[in-house]
């Protein structure tokens, strides 16, 4: 009988996407105290930055929530883990819901002004999908990310990652997501953006800036130019 129940517990924690044995709480402290310095900082990078920190913050509320659905439908009752599950998702959730006001407010004002991130495209890309993440409407920022899409794509399809800057895969692909979410997929700025990506596709496969480039990185996800 005891061998059945630790190979129960083995496979239990094998299936499992969440290990505690990585300190979960002190990492979710950290990501919240990041969340909160980055609110109130003044670095122009700081809209990325939130995504960055942000993404693996909702990642652990995900984890949580599948490990908390294992835990009720399965067979195998374990109270106590049940219990510290339950009270971790809701502390992890409790502090989200504090931190949430502030970073939307923090993100939506300074979406797109000059003098702070002058169309920096990979700070709009961060806002825009740290605001999706969080339920905010981003169709409140298509006329801004009209503004700032028109003023860095280059004309062949390709946008810039501000207005002097580079023009590669990875900064259209920030700007097709950025597209997609607030609605803009259909404006003449992305009408060459399909025959610039797959051009751009190398022979392994992936995409980069140079076709013949091996191991390529920058790879773009082109579902997001098919409606």
């Amino acid at each position: 009988m005891s061998d059945t129940f630790d190979q129960l517990i083995s496979d239990f924690y094998k299936k499992t996407p969440l290990r505690y044995g990585f300190d979960f709480p002190q990492i979710c402290t950290f990501l919240e105290n990041r969340l909160n310095f980055l609110s109130r900082s003044l670095e122009t990078s700081r809209p990325l930055q939130i995504y960055l920190t942000l993404f693996p913050y909702m990642l652990s509320i995900r984890q949580l929530k599948v490990k908390l659905d294992i835990l009720v439908n399965s067979d195998l009752w374990v109270t106590y883990e049940l219990d510290l599950v339950q009270e971790r998702l809701s502390n992890t959730q409790l502090k989200l819901n504090q931190l949430k006001p502030m970073i939307i407010e923090t993100l939506r004002t300074d979406f797109c002004q000059r003098e702070f991130c002058h169309f920096q495209i990979m700070n709009a890309y961060g806002t825009v999908l740290s605001l999706k993440m969080l339920n905010f409407d981003v169709n409140q920022l298509t006329q801004n990310a009209l503004i700032m899409l028109t003023e860095l794509q280059a004309g062949n399809g390709a946008f810039r990652a501000n207005k002097e800057g580079e023009c590669d895969v990875q900064t259209t692909f920030a700007a097709v997501v950025i597209g997609k979410l607030t609605g803009l997929l259909n404006e003449p700025i992305f009408a060459q953006t399909r025959e610039y990506l797959m051009s751009k596709q190398s022979y392994q496969g992936g995409f980069c800036s140079n076709e013949l480039e091996p191991h390529a990185e920058q790879r773009t996800d082109l579902w997001v130019i098919q409606s």
